[in-house]
């Protein structure tokens, strides 16, 4: 793993060059250590150990018998005494880096080296310190000659950057264009002022045989995969080295975009070349699994909260209509269903907040399921709604032809199961047809279903309109059919409210005004109901067509917009409960109820008393007959 980079840097190569412009000359030193092992200590001894990646490389022309030798160790080149195989360190030994191996040439455009081995060499190679594998930031400046930069006592000075660089801190290297590259460790503060993109693994190496970061040296950054991700990738850029050793990676198939004006990317990612069993995946973008959650957007944090305070208040109004009898009523039953329909999806949705690795591929079938399952619930609860609509309209403007109460609630009854299969089977059948779509992939790419990516619900991206054509367009279908319901209701209601102004003040007519006023209180209520729902509607319009958080106005009102929408719990709970009629009806129910035990009570110790009594009597009455017989034998 390349957390272990920082003690692998110090198995840098060393064969110190110099600069054919450079006065610094060194001399030539041979390596304290073997091939493939640097110095490490123990129990402040120094030795030399086995290391899988060296990048000390030495000519076979040095022997390790010199009383003087050279070796990596703490990050750094050091001169070492070498006495009877014991190491004694003497000093930093002033190593120049070269940015790729020998034979090698850097390639500016992809950020990698180049195997040239005829190419004629500008740099005289003795001891050379391959990399920069211990520099978690690097920039890169490209020369026409060695005489547009100043390398002065190991210190490397760049023209119109005022920051200069010790000798570890940057690498030389003739570039393939054949100016030359160099290359130089900066600070995280650097991605404020230009644009930084992240790598997963140390300079030179990149994943082998799973997330293992090796030495390659020929596998850098190569943008050509990734024009959606950076609108410009031939602007001048930092490359962020490594992620953190406690988290893990994911592969991500498409990576959300990165803009040409945004420096850094918000999401945790990074790009690297894989390889694994001899098989080249070439560069991936990957997702970064947190081992630690992060903490939760503000967003998400106040949906949440106002998700669960909504299931609580359709919970209390779920209750209220069952225990006041309300449900016995198709109003109350199908009333219930859209209750239980939202409830269902805030749990889905909840319960989505809460598992922040939905989407990443070890759990992509049950990131699916969920997508799907709320995409199935938000359909259930609009057209619930649009059934209540219905209902309304059905009672005010049919003809009612006068039956028996048995025969009313045996068509009630019908008309409810009707409700229930439209209520609960158009939604799936609409979701069906999304699922056939997505598994099948049948599709034209900008139709094309996308789902478990980078989120469990249908993605959303420049070109694809599937989400407007699968669930924008249902819903305003839908609704549209609500708003004819609407129209047509307000008219009834206008004709009958007419109709009463001149009717007689008779016992059935008062019967009649009394329903008339009862239906029109409900039908104020839905259209309540339907305003603060279509809330949510105009808002799932908008978020396909704008992106909200694309500044900070926008974004505090999908914050605002999106808080209020998890409320519909309570506004249900509000429109339908929070009523001075049903707040009396329970008042009533509850007295009632004390009345109705206190008088069962009372019958239950009256007939026990009477038959007390009872029993008194007709003993005393067979004892005295016994006796009479015994006197008159």
């Amino acid at each position: 793993m390349w957390c272990s980079g920082i003690f692998r840097s110090l198995i840098i190569s060393v064969t110190v060059f110099q600069f054919v412009s450079s006065n610094s000359t060194f001399e030539s030193k041979a390596k304290c250590c073997k091939t493939n092992e640097w110095i490490v200590s123990e129990n402040q001894k120094l030795f030399c150990n086995k290391s899988q990646q060296n990048r000390l490389l030495l000519s076979d022309s040095q022997k390790h018998n010199s009383t003087e030798c050279v070796e990596a160790y703490n990050s750094k080149v050091y001169l070492f005494g070498n006495q009877e195989n014991s190491f004694v360190l003497k000093e930093v030994f002033p190593a120049v880096s070269k940015c790729c191996p020998p034979n090698f040439y850097y390639n500016h455009v992809h950020h990698s080296c180049a195997f040239m081995p005829n190419k004629t060499k500008t740099l005289n190679e003795s001891f050379i310190k391959i990399g920069l594998s211990h520099c978690n930031v690097i920039s890169d400046f490209q020369f026409d000659s060695t005489h547009d930069f100043k390398i002065a006592n190991g210190v490397l000075f760049l023209p119109n950057v005022t920051q200069n660089f010790p000798e570890y801190d940057f690498c030389v290297d003739d570039n393939v264009d054949g100016r030359f590259a160099v290359r130089v460790c900066r600070d995280i503060g650097v991605c404020e002022n230009i644009k930084c993109v992240r790598k997963c693994c140390p300079d030179g190496q990149s994943f082998v045989n799973g997330s293992h970061c090796l030495d390659t040296f020929q596998h850098g950054l190569r943008f050509e995969n990734f024009s959606d991700f950076m609108e410009d990738f031939s602007d001048d850029f930092a490359i962020i080295h490594g992620y953190p050793a406690t988290n893990r990676v994911h592969m991500v198939p498409k990576p959300p975009q990165f803009p040409k004006g945004q420096k850094s990317h918000n999401n945790p990612y990074c790009i690297e070349h894989a390889t694994k069993n001899n098989s080249t995946y070439g560069h991936l973008y990957f997702g970064l699994i947190v081992a630690s959650s992060p903490p939760m957007p503000t967003k998400y944090l106040l949906n949440r909260a106002a998700m669960i305070l909504s299931g609580i208040f359709l919970v209390l109004t779920m209750i209220f209509y069952v225990g006041t009898k309300e449900i016995r009523k198709v109003f109350g039953k199908a009333l219930v269903s859209l209750c239980l329909s939202l409830l269902a999806l805030y749990i889905m949705l909840v319960y989505y907040t809460f598992t922040s690795d939905l989407h990443h591929k070890k759990n992509i079938v049950k990131c699916k399921v969920i997508g799907f399952l709320i995409i199935y619930l938000g359909f259930c609860c609009f057209v619930w709604l649009q059934i209540i609509s219905y209902d309304i309209y059905w009672t005010f403007g049919s003809i009612k032809n006068v039956s028996s109460n048995d025969e009313r609630k045996r068509k009630a009854f019908k008309r409810f199961i009707f409700y229930s299969l439209y209520g609960w089977g158009l939604p799936m059948a609409i979701t069906a047809f999304s699922i056939f779509f997505h598994y099948f992939n049948v599709l034209p790419a900008p139709i094309e279903i996308k789902m478990g990516r980078r989120r469990c619900a249908i993605e959303r991206s420049d070109g694809n309109y599937a989400e407007i054509l699968f669930r924008t367009i249902p819903l305003t279908a839908i609704l549209m059919v609500n708003i004819v319901l609407y129209v047509q209701t307000v008219k009834y209601c206008l004709k009958v409210k007419n109709e009463i102004k001149n009717m007689n003040e008779n016992a059935l007519n008062i019967k009649k005004k009394k329903k008339f006023f009862a239906r029109r209180e409900r039908f104020q209520l839905v259209v309540k109901l339907s305003l603060t729902m279509g809330m949510l509607y105009v808002f799932e319009v908008a978020s396909s067509f704008v992106d909200f958080s694309a500044n900070t106005i926008t974004s505090t009102i999908e914050i605002i917009w999106d808080f209020i929408n998890c409320l519909q719990g309570l506004f249900i709970f509000l429109i339908f409960v929070c009523k001075k009629k049903n707040i009396l009806t329970c008042k009533k129910s509850a007295t009632f109820e004390k009345i109705r035990k206190i008088s069962l009570s009372s019958t239950r110790t009256t007939i026990a008393s009477s038959g007390t009594t009872k029993s008194n009597i007709n003993s005393k009455i067979k004892m005295e007959t016994e006796q009479h017989k015994e006197e008159n034998p």
